[in-house]
């Protein structure tokens, strides 16, 4: 790998790594309000928390500009399609056990 690539890994790793600490957040907020207010947990909610998860870690192991870090190229298209799989289980979510917060809606 050259010079270019390897910054470019590095780059690509670390706005994922960022944005995937986003949506950790975001969502572990989330739970945190529904506990609060008693409410029950989505799965879907679930699901896209195990994979921004997933996500801070592999992102943090594959940091590096190491050789064996291009030959990962097929978790990463897994990965891809586990965030869009992510996104449209989250594009319909209901939340109207939180109508009466109106603080967070």
């Amino acid at each position: 790998m050259g010079t270019p690539s390897k910054t470019a890994s590095v780059i690509s790793r670390l706005g994922a790594l960022f944005c995937a600490g986003i949506v950790l957040g975001i969502i572990s907020r989330f739970f945190r309000v529904v506990d609060l207010g008693n409410g029950p947990i989505n799965g879907r909610l679930v699901y896209a928390e195990v994979i921004a998860a997933m996500s801070i870690a592999f992102a943090i192991i594959l940091l590096p500009p190491l050789t064996y870090s291009f030959y990962f190229f097929p978790f990463d298209l897994i990965m891809f399609i586990c965030w869009m799989v992510a996104f449209g289980l989250l594009a319909n979510v209901r939340c109207s056990y939180l109508v009466s917060s109106s603080g967070y809606l």
